[in-house]
This record gives structure tokens, C-alpha cells and sequence, in this order.
């Protein structure tokens, strides 16, 4: 299934000076604008998991979860097509009716990251006794955007140029001078969730990775 989002709107705001050399520059000025929008599929899914114990012993419960993290890490780091970064470690006293009880809480989340979904769902169904899901999401490669985004400059300007010309002729002139030009662009929308999950383990079965379509508007 394809997934998109609408990921950049270019626009160009500009003042264009109807040029007539016996008339001083503030006279005759137009202010333009054009703009280029695209649909854009995302190429990278990201999966956050977490390693969380408790117990009396911090020392103990810290131990699990280095344990737990580590053993992934090492299963992750195995499958090339997948980038790994470890994320917040988190020790905090567990409370109960406002109270204190002993316990302590050990939390450590690592982000997965990959083009290639199947290979990454594969992987999460093996991780699954060790780890839970925190968030998944598809979202846009830092290649993948620059790409998108000098593409529709270009396109930004021509329909700029074509707009121009438009209001030139129409003023009866034979020529436009260009006084200014704003190149603005809004960053890739941030990723669809796939899945929440707070408290709750992975499914026995690996998790289906699939798309969602959103419909864009400029």
C-alpha cells in the first residue's frame, strides 16, 4: 500500500518592479506569489521500544534492563539494513497513594529506524519477549526531503516566472524587474503513527507494518 503525506509547499513572495525607466522604482510595484506543492512517500519507518523492571533492588532492577537492552542491541546491530540509537535511561521511585513503596522503576528506550519495513517488522516479532512498543511511525528521510524540496523550488519559480509575465503583458509593459523575493518552505510533516503502546508488550506474532494515506491541501 502506498503511504503518503504532504511533505513541502514551496512559496515565493516577491515585489516586481513593472519596469519604465522615466517612472522612480517605488512606482508600478506588484507583489506576487507562487507556491508548489507534492505528495511525498515516506521511505523510513521508526519503532521506539523500551526495557522497563522493578523491583526493591535498583541495583538489581538496573541490571535487568542493561541486560535486557544489551541482548537487543546485539540482535539489532546483526541486520545492516537497520540503524539503532539507544534513547533515555530513566530510574524514578514507584509512589502509591502519594506514598513511597519501596519500589524503583528502570526504564531505557531504544529507536530502530529502516527503508526496509519487512525486515524491521521481522525483527520487532523477535524482540517482543524482551521489549515493549512505544510508538511506530513512517516518516521522511533527510535525503528523501532535500530532494522534494529543490525540486519544487524550481517548480515554485517557473510558475512564479509564468505569473509574472501574466501581469506584465497585461499592464500593457514589455518587461518586469524582479526588486525582491522571499523563498519560504514548510518542513516534512511529522510522522503517521502506526502503533501506541504504553504499558503493553508486543504481539505474539510480528506486527504488520503498513501505510496510511493522508490527503494533501495547499
Amino acid at each position: 500500500m502506498h503511504r503518503f503525506i504532504p511533505v513541502l509547499a514551496i512559496s515565493l513572495m516577491t515585489s516586481v518592479n513593472l519596469a519604465a525607466d522615466v517612472l522612480p522604482a517605488t512606482y508600478d510595484r506588484i507583489h506576487l506569489s507562487a507556491n508548489a506543492s507534492e505528495a511525498v512517500e515516506n521511505d523510513v519507518v521508526v519503532a521506539v521500544l523500551y526495557a522497563q523492571e522493578q523491583s526493591h533492588d535498583v541495583s538489581h532492577t538496573s541490571d535487568l534492563v542493561n541486560k535486557r537492552i544489551a541482548t537487543a542491541m546485539k540482535s539489532i546491530k546483526k541486520q545492516r539494513t537497520i540503524k539503532v540509537q539507544t534513547l533515555n535511561y530513566r530510574t524514578s521511585p514507584v509512589y502509591r497513594s502519594g506514598k513511597s513503596s519501596g519500589l524503583w522503576q528502570v526504564q531505557q528506550a531504544i529507536r530502530l529506524e529502516s527503508k526496509d519495513s519487512r525486515s524491521l517488522s521481522t525483527l520487532l516479532g523477535k524482540l517482543q519477549d524482551a521489549l515493549a512498543l512505544r510508538s511506530m511511525s513512517y516518516e521522511l528521510s533527510v535525503s528523501q526531503q532535500r530532494r522534494v524540496e529543490e525540486r519544487l523550488t524550481k517548480k515554485a519559480i517557473a510558475f512564479f516566472k509564468e505569473r509574472a509575465d501574466l501581469v506584465t503583458q497585461a499592464w500593457g509593459r514589455t518587461r518586469y524587474r524582479l526588486v525582491e523575493m522571499q523563498v519560504s518552505g514548510s518542513g516534512g510533516t511529522p510522522g503517521r503513527p502506526l502503533h501506541r503502546a504504553t504499558e503493553m508488550n508486543l504481539a505474539r506474532s510480528a506486527p504488520t507494518i503498513e501505510g496510511a494515506i493522508i490527503e494533501s491541501g495547499v
